[in-house]
């Protein structure tokens, strides 16, 4: 009897914090990528579910009947997806921005594949990406993806949170925060294109008889070189201001929920 009445308290328990977890492994960075086996996702929510609950100490759910089990089931995977996604929009930026810049300076012809998205993208995107997660590891800075795992549940009790208003207009904020980043990460090297780009036609004009096009893909990709490499001491220091952003957003988000 004492273990059927500890099951009945804190299996629910368990259930609504393993729920949560998997869904926020769903979407959320690093865990969230293609490249953890799904197997591996649910093993590390199982596993941080087993450490979390006796951490909560939140012994039992107040009223339990299956349909509140349910809906509060529902309401957790809603919470994960939400947390997850917020704490994701900022990433993906480096990726939509290292799309701009091969845009312009001719790299956007090759592609190679990306295993995180299983789809093609940009070199200079997967660049980007992968400079980011350098310096994210470098600066301990993934810590943090961890605190949001654990503070998420003292944040948001568990049975007692709903999804409010106030989450979506946050998450739209997240969406105009995602295009300032990719602007401010893109904006230096796309402007040098755009002059190089206005020098040449200028010189089209001045010299008819010089093919332009034939000058121009050439030129373009040796500057576009450059400037990446000459750029890459504006992304050391621009980083920990994104990671600001990053933090202050999820913040934003878990207090909307609440």
């Amino acid at each position: 009897m004492p273990v059927i009445q500890l099951l009945q308290s804190h299996l629910p328990v368990f259930m609504l914090i393993f729920l949560r977890l998997s869904a926020l492994f769903l979407i959320i960075p690093i865990f969230g990528y293609t490249t953890i086996y799904p197997r591996l996702r649910v093993l590390l929510a199982l596993i941080f579910s087993l450490i979390l609950l006796p951490i909560l100490k939140v012994t039992a759910i107040p009223a339990l009947n299956l349909g509140l089990l349910v809906v509060l089931c529902l309401r957790e995977v809603g919470l994960g997806l939400v947390i997850g996604y917020g704490a994701r929009l900022i990433f993906e930026a480096f990726n939509f921005s290292g799309t701009l810049i091969a845009q312009q300076t001719g790299f956007a012809m090759a592609t190679v594949f990306d295993p995180t998205s299983e789809q093609q993208a940009t070199v200079i995107s997967q660049f980007w990406f992968l400079l980011m997660m350098v310096y994210l590891f470098a600066s301990d800075a993934h810590f943090y993806l961890l605190e949001v795992i654990v503070r998420n549940f003292q944040i948001l009790p568990l049975g007692t949170t709903t999804l409010q208003p106030a989450a979506v207009e946050q998450l739209g904020h997240g969406t105009s925060l995602f295009f300032e980043i990719s602007f401010k990460i893109a904006a230096p090297i796309v402007m040098l294109m755009l002059t190089l780009e206005a020098a040449l036609a200028l010189l089209a004009r001045v010299m008819p008889q010089m093919n332009v096009f034939f000058v121009t893909l050439p030129l373009k990709l040796a500057v576009g070189i450059i400037a990446i490499i000459s750029s890459l001491t504006i992304f050391q220091s621009l980083f920990a201001y994104f990671i600001d952003d990053l933090l202050r957003f999820t913040e934003q988000i878990l207090a909307a929920l609440r």
